[in-house]
């Protein structure tokens, strides 16, 4: 994913970066952890956050079990960006 964040970027493109965890690291308690490595890995190959748009969008959304599940993601999205 932070590879080809950047090199969208470099593309002169702006970028939709979706983060999220999978269900089993959701149940694991791991969502902070999963898109905090996300986030920091792109960090590390761009300083564009200008031309980036953050979305939580975790892998077992399309399965959603609860809607309130969602915004823990979601605020850890805009708390890290």
């Amino acid at each position: 994913m932070a590879s080809k964040t950047k090199a969208a970027l470099d593309g002169g493109l702006g970028v939709i970066l979706c983060c999220g965890e999978t269900l089993e690291e959701r149940e694991a308690g791991k969502t902070i952890d999963v898109v905090t490595r996300q986030l920091r890995a792109v960090a590390e190959k761009t300083k564009e956050w200008g031309r980036i748009v953050v979305a939580y969008e975790p892998v077992w959304y399309v399965v959603m079990l609860d809607p309130w599940d969602y915004c823990e993601g979601c605020a850890l999205a805009r708390g890290l960006t």
